[in-house]
């Protein structure tokens, strides 16, 4: 429960459809399309976005501490060096399953794994930078699902396009949050702005043609199992 709760599971359904809507994007016309790749792509976005939650606490540790002692790092229920160690496995796991996909999916990996990094350990300590790369990490969720498709060369417009709207939705999400301590109940509204990047998500899907409508239904499976989640966990 402890490592659930560190990993803030009610975001991660959340996370399956910036790669899907990528790859869905980046799939539109093709005739054979390999959904198997696109299921590694999901793979590869959840094990970066966990290590990055994890990594997220052991940041902040200092100051859970002082105001979120009942978390998972600073209550003892799992030590900073568990879960430096963990986050680190994920984190290699996923890059190295992003790299059998081949090049242009590991390069995108490689590079969301340092905005994941710069972002824990950097830029969020410079406000307006550090919203803008965690909407970058976003963003390159959707572009990794592109890359698990085809060449990035060969990318219709669109997934650009869809790549900056869900990173710049991120942006404000995150510019909500930034008090979010600081004001009673704010977390629930933004655990609520978060899941609503679901059916974004599925829209997306669906304007990559058949194919994708059947991902965009997947992808709107995620909405009740984040609420159920959301009621037993921390969201935000």
């Amino acid at each position: 429960m402890a490592w659930l709760e560190l990993m803030r599971v009610p975001n991660l359904p959340t996370v399956p459809g910036d790669p899907l809507a990528g790859f869905a994007l980046a799939s539109a016309g093709q005739g054979d399309v390999s959904w198997w790749r696109a299921i590694v792509a999901v793979a590869v976005a959840l094990l970066l976005y966990a290590a990055g939650l994890i990594w997220n606490d052991c940041a902040d540790y200092t100051e859970d501490c002082r105001e979120r002692p009942q978390r998972p790092l600073p209550s003892g229920r799992i030590s900073r060096r568990q879960a430096a160690a963990v986050g680190a496995g994920l984190a290699v796991a996923g890059v190295g399953l992003a790299w059998l996909l081949g090049i242009h999916a590991g390069i995108v990996a490689t590079a969301l794994l340092l905005l994941v990094v710069a972002y824990n350990f950097g830029s969020r300590r410079i406000r307006l930078l550090g919203l803008f790369n965690m909407g970058g990490c976003r963003a390159g969720s959707v572009l990794l699902g592109a890359a698990a498709a085809r060449s990035p060369v060969t990318w219709p417009p669109i997934v650009f396009a869809a790549a900056a709207g869900i990173g710049l939705y991120i942006v404000g999400v995150a510019w909500l949050a930034v008090d979010e301590t600081e004001r009673e109940g704010r977390g629930v509204n933004i655990g609520l702005l978060i899941r609503l990047l679901i059916p974004i998500q599925a829209v997306l899907c669906v304007a990559g043609g058949r194919a994708g409508a059947v991902a965009g239904a997947l992808v709107l499976l995620g909405w009740p199992v984040s609420s159920w989640l959301g009621r037993r966990f921390y969201a935000s």
